[in-house]
């Protein structure tokens, strides 16, 4: 089991305990919003840290 800490900017968005870590490049969707992983980065065995990168998000008028 993983603590995944998923972030963007250096700002943690989402903290969750998996079984699994999750794959580069792999297509997320977090909080209502569409992201893609750009990097993945494995501290002290058990913590990991992926930074995401969201898609702008579209203006309605």
């Amino acid at each position: 089991m993983y603590i995944v800490y998923f972030m963007e900017n250096k700002n943690v968005i989402l903290c969750q305990y998996r079984k699994q870590i999750p794959n580069l490049h792999e297509k997320i969707r977090m909080k209502g919003r569409m992201g893609t992983i750009t990097n993945i980065q494995e501290r002290e065995g058990f913590k990991i840290y992926v930074e995401v990168l969201f898609e702008k998000r579209k203006r309605r008028n």
